[in-house]
């Protein structure tokens, strides 16, 4: 049989979720994000305690599925937007990761919103606490000695990925929903990282890929850890908001998703990019379009 498993690394929940070649659910298994709140406002991750969380998660889907390590063919990570994972300059997470509930950050993303008609037209964004340049910007001011060390910023999934391949690399469209990318040439640019006084981090940001591309294949440690056969192809995956999206049908803009999650999110996709005033934020969809969006972390608890 073939099977294919799907980590869903979100803010509240992460599951482990294995589907069938007809993409029906055979099994699954999660727990409680591991959050540290030990600051007002500070919400982060123990990363080796996160990643070996999601291990045991894999391991235990597959013994529930009652299936052969082998029979899963692929795997696909998708995670929550925002937030800020990091390795440092030889490729180690040194740092907890920080959820896309943290709001350490919020009287720089007030005062970087009062400029945001110097970037609009490039990011089609506007700016919260828990973009990964805002919380750079934050680290730079407050934690010199860890802005000094990093070597990669990744995503949620992106860190997960890594765990599972031992390669860095960002998914186009965690980047377009973070403030990284032009929407003008559809890459990074300086001018942007210029704008959040970071700009010494542009060769931290690692290569762009599609969600649909191989990233790279399970390494012997993942699946020693995991359960997984080694040398399984491992896809970049969807943003979350995407995938939740397309779940549901929306797939143009005569329907729109509502998502009651970690974040309360509503969006749909479009051909044409949100409007500053309307308060709306843009992000790229699948096929290239954009997912426009109205969201706040002001949502719901998902219990399975």
């Amino acid at each position: 049989m073939t099977y294919f498993l799907s980590i869903d690394y979100g803010g509240t929940k992460t599951k482990a979720i294995l589907f069938d070649r007809l993409g029906h659910q055979v099994a699954l298994s999660s727990f409680e994000t591991l959050t540290i709140e030990d600051k007002p406002g500070f919400r982060e991750v123990d990363l080796d305690e996160t990643w070996l969380a999601i291990a045991e998660s894999v391991k235990s889907v597959i013994s529930k599925a009652s299936i052969e390590a082998e029979e899963v063919k692929a795997v696909a990570c998708i995670g929550h937007g925002k937030g800020l994972y990091l390795l440092d300059k030889l490729g180690h997470p040194y740092r907890n990761g920080i959820l896309s509930t943290d709001n350490r950050a919020w009287q720089l993303a007030q005062s970087f919103e009062e400029k945001i008609d110097d970037i609009w037209s490039m990011t089609r964004q506007h700016i919260v606490a828990s973009q990964s340049p805002v919380l750079l910007r934050w680290l730079k001011e407050h934690e010199p000695e860890t802005y000094n060390k990093i070597g990669s910023v990744l995503s949620a999934k992106a860190f997960i990925r890594f765990k599972l391949t031992n390669i860095i690399s960002q998914e186009i469209g965690d980047a377009s929903g973070n403030h990284w990318i032009n929407f003008e040439t559809g890459n990074y640019d300086k001018n942007i990282l210029a704008f959040f006084g970071i700009l010494d981090c542009y060769e931290a940001l690692p290569k762009l890929l599609n969600y649909q591309d191989i990233v790279g294949r399970v390494s012997q440690e993942a699946a020693l850890l995991t359960g997984l056969a080694e040398g399984i192809p491992v896809i970049g995956g969807l943003f979350d908001i995407d995938a939740c999206a397309l779940g549901s049908g929306v797939l143009d803009d005569r329907m729109f998703s509502v998502i009651s999650g970690t974040w309360n999110i509503n969006s749909y996709p479009s051909r044409r990019v949100a409007d500053k005033d309307s308060g709306q934020m843009t992000s790229y969809f699948p096929n290239r379009q954009f997912l426009v969006e109205a969201s706040s972390p002001t949502s719901a608890g998902i219990v399975n």
